[in-house]
């Protein structure tokens, strides 16, 4: 066998991950939602091969569960399993831009996969300044997920999340993902779009929950009172008629005045606690509502959604 032969054969092995990936871009013709999605997310060339090579599948609900048996954890709905990426297929207006998110962070993946052990630990130190120091409360809950549920994938997952969701980053990474990326900023501002939405429905639901934390208390507050005053009115009126009865009626009269001021008194914290009920009553309707509407509006991206307790 020649040199070159051997030569050729051994470029191969140790670039047999390059070789399979010509293959199937030989082989493959991508569907015009695939282009569409690439041309959306404004891919570079390489970044168009990285979704191109990965036959991305858009499926609807049943066959979608059954390719990704475990949903990300983020915010886009997809997932990357065995070099395949699959999305999930979101019709509702409201949500336009999801699958472009999706589509972006799996082939994020796909690049993180085909790195080199030197390349991941450049791009993990790139990354690590900014997980670091990251303040944004749902990425910081989306760090702590992945350190508990997939160890050792944080910096897999930070890679796809930080480079499609999140906006500011230092000027090394954003030439990095330039690799990816004609305009970075246009899959961030697809990611900003719905996730402001699902942010505005968390915000009231949690708006009532405190406004109805604030009542429960005042309520329960104001029905303690009146037991009490009803027991001292109770305890009162029956003074006044032992004196009536008793003919005692200077002490009757000196009696009455009070009593009925008290009387006034508990009729108003009656008729205050009874609105305070209806105002919180009212409120719990309002965002059972507001609850019904966040399950349709996640009912509508996610294919395993589980809905909000309600009060």
């Amino acid at each position: 066998m020649s040199l070159a032969v051997l030569a050729g054969a051994a470029w191969v092995i140790a670039n047999r991950q390059e070789v399979v990936d010509q293959v199937r871009l030989l082989t493959y013709t991508p569907t015009a939602e695939a282009r569409q999605l690439a041309d959306n997310d404004q891919l570079q060339d390489h970044g168009r091969k990285l979704l191109y090579v990965s036959e991305p599948a858009v499926q609807d609900r049943a066959a979608f569960n059954k390719s990704c048996t475990s949903n990300e954890k983020t915010i886009v709905l997809g997932c990357y399993k065995s070099q395949r990426i699959y999305l999930y297929n979101i019709t509702d207006a409201r949500f336009s831009g999801v699958k472009e998110v999706t589509a972006a962070h799996e082939m994020l993946h796909a690049a993180y996969e085909r790195m080199s052990d030197a390349e991941r630990r450049d791009v993990d130190a790139m990354l690590k300044p900014i997980v670091e120091g990251m303040t944004d409360k749902r990425i910081l809950e989306l760090i702590d997920l992945y350190n508990k549920s997939e160890p050792g994938e944080l910096y897999n997952e930070m890679h796809s999340i930080l480079g499609t969701e999140y906006g500011t980053l230092t000027p090394e990474l954003e030439t990095y993902y330039q690799k990816y990326f004609k305009n970075r900023k246009v899959v961030v501002g697809f990611a900003s779009q719905y996730q402001a939405i699902f942010t505005e429905s968390k915000n009231k639901i949690d708006d009532y929950d405190r406004q109805l934390g604030e009542l429960k208390p005042r309520i329960e507050s104001n029905n303690a009172a009146l037991q009490n005053a009803q027991s001292e009115l109770q305890a009162e009126n029956d003074r006044l008629a032992q004196y009536r009865a008793k003919g005692q009626i200077e002490q009757y009269n000196q009696g009455v005045s009070p009593y009925n001021a008290k009387v006034a008194a508990f009729n108003a914290l009656i008729e205050e606690t009874r609105r305070l009920v209806e105002q919180y009553n009212s409120m719990v309707e309002e965002r059972n509502n507001q609850v019904a509407a966040q399950d349709d509006l996640y009912q509508s991206i996610d294919s395993n959604y589980q809905t909000v307790q309600r009060q």
